[in-house]
């Protein structure tokens, strides 16, 4: 049974993580072009994806695109659509950090900061905490 909520993908798609790595290496080879054409093959599959989005800006700035603003201001709001829907606590930041995914609880002490929530020296005490405890 297919989905009908997201598009089908073609036979060569290689999916977001590797679209993001070819993209990165076409961008550090300085071949802007095939950075914004393998950032807009992730978009067309993921348009929630704030990193591709955020990407696509600054391709397009280095392009000299007119469309990199309106990328960064997409990423912008995809961030604060996510950041709205994962409501960020203390309590979820910690057990992620337990789970293994330190980058997004990471992200989740920084929208505490953010959003006045904490300070951010306590981010980073709860950060060196979180290290020492879950080794």
């Amino acid at each position: 049974m297919s989905n009908s909520r997201f598009p089908p993908k073609p036979n060569a798609w290689p999916g977001v993580q590797a679209g993001f790595a070819r993209c990165k290496a076409a961008y550090q080879s300085g071949d802007y072009p095939q950075a914004e054409a393998l950032l807009l093959d992730i978009i067309a599959f993921a348009p929630e994806e704030a990193r591709a989005w955020a990407w696509l800006g600054q391709v397009r700035q280095k392009l000299g695109h007119s469309g990199a603003d309106q990328a960064f201001a997409r990423a912008r709001a995809l961030l604060e659509q996510q950041r709205k829907r994962d409501k960020a606590s203390l309590p979820l930041a910690r057990l992620l950090w337990q789970q293994g995914d330190q980058a997004k609880a990471l992200k989740m002490l920084q929208w505490l900061v953010q959003a006045g929530e904490l300070k951010q020296d306590e981010a980073v005490a709860y950060q060196q905490q979180w290290e020492e405890q879950f080794k």
